[in-house]
């Protein structure tokens, strides 16, 4: 296995195109240490995967955290096809710089988030609660189909939402 840690932006990126990647057996954890301590309203910089107006990019038995502050793994708007599958998802290190407060941002379309594992692992969390487990902010006018089954989630007794659901996003779901 991989392991990817001790960034102090993003742990790994794909962009420019990436088409037919398959990333698998990585361990991302530890991203984001170079986040200030106030953001004053600049994106933060510190997810654990990036996927950039790729296609068909499968992201399976990855383990991700529990030192990631922001999203786990964000798919940009104009990526086509990704599919979560099989991967460990620690959120106690999720902060409130993380987009939406969410474990996964999903903006580009055919996105499928599926037999997963989220909880907050061996960390107790940073925040209260976290939102969400995916979200999604479509641009207008932006096509986004999203799949979500078949995942696992375990935050103990703290209250979350699964999807949020914006105007524009078609999202299915028959995880609880």
């Amino acid at each position: 296995r991989l392991v990817i840690e001790n960034m102090d932006e993003r742990g790994v990126v794909l962009q420019n195109g990436s088409a037919d990647n398959l990333l698998q057996e990585l361990i991302v954890n530890n991203t984001g240490l170079g986040l200030p301590a106030d953001l004053d309203g600049a994106e933060a910089i510190g997810e654990g995967l990036v996927v950039d107006g790729g296609e068909n990019n499968l992201i399976r038995y990855l383990s991700f955290g529990p030192s990631i502050p922001t999203e786990h793994i964000d798919i940009k708007a104009g990526t086509l096809g990704t599919i979560i599958d099989s991967n460990q998802f620690q959120l106690g290190g999720l902060s409130a710089a993380a987009e939406g407060m969410a474990a996964v941002v999903a903006n580009g379309d055919e996105t499928e988030i599926i037999y997963n594992t989220f909880s907050y692992g061996l960390l107790p969390p940073l925040v209260p609660s976290i939102d969400y487990i995916v979200y999604s902010a479509a641009a207008s006018g932006q096509d986004v189909s999203l799949d979500i089954y078949e995942n696992i989630i375990d935050l103990g007794a703290d209250p979350y939402e699964l999807f949020n659901a914006v105007e524009g996003v078609n999202q299915q779901s028959d995880t609880p």
